[in-house]
């Protein structure tokens, strides 16, 4: 696995992007940043979300699940959303999955998912 790809991606943003979760497992095995950005600000996490639709059903989850618990940032934001979850919600992929994990977590106030998705 090359550290460094195209654009700033490393092996495990493609991984995220393609959610491969065996992949993603051997990233973080070997080393690899939970929260590297790649040269567009988008760090794995960010690239799961927005890829979440072509997994199969629970790929996503899965994967934030084991890139939460090995330190991903629940932080994201850029010009266009204040947080990730607001950008989960614009990637309607996962955002129900990522709600209800990490919702009240990045949020300023307490959230209803069943509003949000």
């Amino acid at each position: 696995m090359d550290p460094a790809i195209w654009r700033g991606m490393t092996d495990l943003h493609y991984a995220a992007y393609w959610q491969d979760l065996e992949r993603i497992k051997a990233c973080v095995e070997l080393g690899f940043d939970v929260n590297q950005k790649d040269d567009a600000g988008w760090t794995p996490l960010v690239w799961c979300i927005d890829m979440a639709a072509t997994g199969g059903i629970g790929t996503a989850e899965a994967i934030i699940d084991y890139l939460a618990a090995h330190g991903a940032e629940l932080t994201h934001s850029d010009e266009r959303y204040e947080n990730i979850l607001e950008f989960a919600r614009s990637r309607d992929g996962c955002c129900r999955a990522f709600g209800k994990r990490f919702g009240k977590e990045i949020m300023r106030e307490p959230l209803c998912i069943a509003r949000l998705c």
